[in-house]
């Protein structure tokens, strides 16, 4: 039993030491470049949707304009054709 005691004492010593300062540059150069900041998602949602939505009617309008396009040159070039 008295050998038990001693051990447990020598572990209690060992677990007190306190460190005052911890000393870690590559810690240290991560806390240095840390952001928080709060993340509102429903925001972001509402954002990220309304982007791909315009760029949804972005591209629906270009096709819109390139079928336009095609057809009207299909139809100047048989009136080219006639023409001539």
């Amino acid at each position: 039993m008295h050998l038990h005691v001693q051990f447990s004492v020598l572990l209690a010593e060992r677990f007190l030491v306190h460190i005052a300062k911890r000393e870690n540059p590559i810690v240290n150069r991560l806390n240095k470049t840390k952001v928080e900041k709060q993340v509102d998602h429903e925001q972001e949602r509402i954002e990220r949707i309304k982007k791909e939505n315009a760029e949804k009617r972005t591209i629906a309008a270009q096709k819109v304009l390139v079928h336009f396009l095609n057809r009207f040159h299909v139809l100047t070039f048989i009136t080219a054709k006639g023409r001539s």
